[in-house]
């Protein structure tokens, strides 16, 4: 649970790490391993954010640059706009998971699924008082661990992006620009909205905003999915094995130092360690896109049709079912990886004593 709140507090910060292929970090993929993960992932930065061929900055104009960024960067800005989210994300999410779903009863104690997902809130409440009295003050606890994990993770970010603000600042705008900026930031108005204009992005009223808009947002991107589908596979795709030529194949197994029989057979019969992770891959894209349709779903936007209270009394019911159910799913998906890993590293460390 913990693990997965702070994959979500922590989202916007992990962003880059996705251009790190995943075999980068897989020992078991063949990459470099965990121990080189953190160099391959600051080699790949570097690459794609390379500024070697542009023209130094002037210390004059670095200078202005860097006022401006103190003014709209100041210390303790990001820790302000985590803190923020902290209270109106995290913590309603802790308090949301104060009681077992249906799934994690049935996982926990072997009854019917069905069965356990009839229980009533009062029922599970019971539940959870004999299986885990200690989970509101556990999730209370999980709080107040992340709370200065997160807020000293934004302090750490905070000089490395004001110095990039000021060289981007130096750059986009004119020494007489700057010297504007700067000088409305020296009034009263000037810094208060200065000091604001970065961690008001964690403001409750922006956050609310940004998820109303979400539901709009993938109608949009729902209603042009088939016509971008058609536009995906009109472009090169990959290639299979079995659809290469023997002289590519023998070009193929002279890079990997291989045998174009061993390609042949993999083509044919590919290891089931492979299969099982595309599969683990499809599910968990599955399971983060059953999550936002929830997230989404739930949100109100602003045209009458999303107003849960217009809809028929038969369709809300069957949303706010599925809703449950997607949530419980996923919930218990998350349960079920943690217990299995818990189980494997525990065969594994009594077998290495």
């Amino acid at each position: 649970m913990l693990k997965s709140l702070l994959k979500s507090a922590a989202a916007p910060l992990a962003l880059l790490t996705l251009t790190v292929p995943a075999h980068a970090a897989d020992p078991a993929m063949g990459g470099p391993g965990a121990a080189n993960s953190e160099a391959a992932l600051m080699e790949m930065i570097s690459k794609l954010f390379d500024t070697g061929d542009k023209t130094p900055i002037e210390p004059a104009q670095l200078a202005l640059g860097q006022a401006t960024a103190a003014k709209l960067l100041p210390d303790g800005a990001y820790g302000k706009m985590m803190n923020d989210m902290i209270g109106s994300f995290i913590k309603p999410m802790l308090q949301l998971e104060e009681n077992m779903s249906g799934n994690q009863i049935a996982m926990k104690t072997g009854v019917d699924f069905e069965k356990a997902n009839a229980l009533t809130d009062e029922q599970r409440g019971a539940v959870v008082a004999i299986l885990d009295p200690g989970r509101k003050a556990r999730n209370e606890g999980m709080f107040d661990v992340m709370t200065p994990l997160l807020l000293e993770v934004g302090k750490s970010l905070e000089g490395p992006m004001r110095e990039g603000l000021a060289r981007a600042y130096a750059r986009k705008f004119t020494a007489e620009q700057l010297t504007t900026v700067n000088a409305f930031f020296a009034t009263p108005a000037g810094s208060a909205f200065a000091a604001e204009s970065f961690a008001i992005q964690g403001d409750p009223e922006v956050l609310s905003a940004t998820f109303q808009a979400i539901p709009v947002m993938m109608t949009k991107l729902m209603g042009s999915a088939g016509d971008f589908e058609k536009q995906m596979n009109a472009l090169p795709q990959e290639r299979k094995l079995t659809e290469l030529s023997n002289a590519e194949l023998a070009q193929l197994a002279k890079i990997l130092d291989t045998s174009v029989d061993a390609l042949k057979d993999y083509a044919a019969n590919p290891t089931t360690e492979m299969a099982m992770s595309d599969d683990m891959a499809d599910a968990a894209e599955a399971a983060d896109a059953a999550g936002d349709a929830t997230a989404m779903a739930s949100a109100a936007g602003d045209e009458p049709w999303f107003d849960r209270a217009n809809w028929d009394p038969a369709d809300r019911a069957r949303v706010e079912a599925l809703e449950k159910q997607t949530s419980d799913t996923i919930s218990a998906q998350i349960e079920a990886e943690e217990a299995a890993i818990a189980k494997v590293r525990a065969q594994m460390t009594t077998k290495s004593k």
